[in-house]
């Protein structure tokens, strides 16, 4: 490329101002090289491999997503939504872990070890908060911050379920060691610190936390033993009390309860498991439904059902992150006692219902 013809009357300049009038030069030549040069050779080295047009990050973004992380024998586990990609993160088999939930980037998973019926070998119950990559990978246990006196609290940890604003962690635990009274805490994500405590003024258990997405509120199972009948608690969460909602069920003359609840992505719908009271069927039958209904208005939908007389139990319902799928566990109890949990994805749209997993159980999405 030739060179601009200058004035012959022009002062000498500087190299400052040679480098100036070369400018419109170099630009020009940056143009003709990026022209004739590949696109992928402008993408990252990990783009470069990939599909034409990808983004390595928004992809990672996309697959953790779409991610559920379940408990399978006694390990956390995730998979895809059509249940391929089963992959085992802690592969502890001799170590008992419960209850995943996703933070809210997606990037980290939290889960409860030791936990339900686990012993330190002298008789005491023990349970520790851990958290961990999405990938399985940077396990640490956190620390809950406790005094002394409240350091049974942290015995027998049940549940635990990660706000949508990434803030707090919601830890159900009892007494192991006195009377089972059990209440709900919120410990600071970032350092254990407790924020808030809810008792429940009563024996029991608090199972299956989930936040409503504004926060403002926590649904759990309340159970203790079998001679009780569970029931749906949700928590206010300015105040600490708690109130058992009713829901839409099928029959006025039969009593039926909620036993578990998720608020749908938007906080608009909810999902939740109904069953009838013990004692109010025949040979002590109790039926149990999956069904959504709007957070306001009517417009509820039954999607499955079961019935203790063929050993089945619905459990633990979780929205995929578009609110499309509704992932349940779904129980069949032998008459030895045994049991075997089974995961399944409900597409509410069309009401088809997928076998995801086999001996899996406690999905978050």
């Amino acid at each position: 490329m030739s060179r601009p013809i200058e004035p012959t009357a022009s002062p000498v300049r500087t190299n400052r101002q040679k480098r100036l009038t070369r400018l419109p030069e170099l630009l020009l030549l940056l143009v003709g090289v990026a022209l004739a040069m590949p696109a992928c050779a402008w993408a990252s080295p990990a783009a470069a491999h990939g599909p034409a047009g990808s983004n390595p990050l928004r992809e990672a973004r996309r697959s953790t997503v779409a991610l559920i992380a379940f408990v399978r024998n006694g390990d956390i586990w995730t998979m895809r939504p059509d249940g391929s990609h089963q992959r085992n993160l802690t592969k502890t088999s001799h170590i008992q872990e419960l209850s995943p939930t996703w933070s809210p980037s997606r990037d980290r998973i939290a889960y409860l070890r030791g936990g339900m019926g686990a012993s330190d070998g002298r008789g005491h119950l023990t349970g520790e908060l851990w958290t961990m990559r999405s990938d399985g990978s940077h396990k640490g246990r956190m620390h809950v911050a406790l005094t002394t006196q409240e350091q049974w609290r942290s015995d027998h940890m049940i549940s635990v379920a990660w706000s949508h604003n990434g803030t707090w962690l919601a830890l159900s635990n009892v007494d192991a060691r006195g009377e089972w009274l059990c209440r709900i805490l919120l410990l600071s994500a970032r350092t254990g610190k407790i924020g808030k405590s809810y008792a429940s003024g009563g024996v029991g258990v608090l199972s299956y936390l989930h936040w409503r997405p504004d926060g403002r509120k926590i649904s759990c199972t309340w159970s203790y033993g079998a001679s009780l009948a569970p029931q749906l608690w949700i928590i206010d969460t300015a105040s600490g009390k708690h109130s058992v909602p009713t829901y839409w069920h099928p029959s006025q003359d039969i009593g039926y309860a909620p036993l578990y609840a998720a608020w749908s992505p938007k906080g608009s719908t909810i999902a939740y498991v109904e069953a009838s009271e013990q004692h109010s069927l025949p040979e002590n039958e109790v039926k149990q439904f999956l069904a959504t209904t709007p957070v306001k208005g009517s417009g509820h939908r039954v999607f499955c059902s079961c019935s203790s007389v063929h050993g089945d139990w619905l459990e633990a319902p979780a929205w995929s992150a578009d609110g499309t799928k509704i992932a349940y566990e779904r129980r069949h109890y032998s008459a030895d006692g045994s049991s075997h949990g089974r995961i399944c994805v409900l597409t509410r749209s069309t009401g088809k219902i997928t076998t995801i997993a086999d001996n899996g159980s406690d999905p978050a999405w």
